[in-house]
């Protein structure tokens, strides 16, 4: 048995012909070292030299890369973008009214999916493009702390945002794997 402690690798027999343990230190020519670290003061720009793509944004606009795709609140538009993560082509684009307060990553019946809330509506798209829209009641709070977004009511009834259903749908069960 081979373990790595701190500054050595020590090695134990388990046992011996006599049942007695032996006790060594040493290497071990099948354990390969760590790889070269890279200094936190040197710009990756010197090891990766390939753009792939690039987008122009406005200093308002977020863009967090997630795993549907890069979406952007694009504030010249009022639109919702989501960019394909390899091309920096557009997949899919949904009108957004207001200002995004929120970025949260979910699935949406096993799809990676990216949506907003404005603080009156929550938006949604898929990675594979589909984009929906729901519109908030007042003293409706979203949350996503699970595979799917909730919004809860003032009255605390808990209600799942499904691609396909208009309205939130009433959750029964444990509301945050619907």
């Amino acid at each position: 048995m081979t373990v790595a402690l701190g500054a050595g690798i020590f090695t134990w027999q388990t046992s011996d012909s006599t049942g007695a343990a032996e006790h060594t230190v040493g290497s071990e020519d099948w354990i390969s070292s760590a790889p070269e670290v890279t200094s936190a003061e040197e710009a990756l720009t010197e090891n990766y030299t390939e753009e792939l793509w690039s987008h122009s944004l406005d200093p308002e606009d977020q863009a967090p890369w997630l795993e549907a795709g890069v979406l952007l609140a694009d504030s010249e538009d009022d639109d919702l973008v989501l960019l394909d993560t390899e091309t920096g082509q557009e997949k899919a684009r949904v009108p957004l009214e207001g200002t995004a307060e929120y970025t949260v990553e979910f699935l949406a019946e096993g799809v990676p999916a990216a949506g907003v809330y404005t603080g009156e509506q929550f938006v949604a798209i898929t990675a594979e493009g589909e984009g929906q829209t729901w519109e908030l009641e007042d003293g409706q709070q979203p949350s996503s702390m699970g595979t799917t977004p909730m919004v809860t009511s003032e009255e605390g009834e808990t209600s799942a945002l499904l691609f396909g259903e208009e309205e939130p749908v009433e959750a029964e069960g444990n509301p945050y794997y619907y």
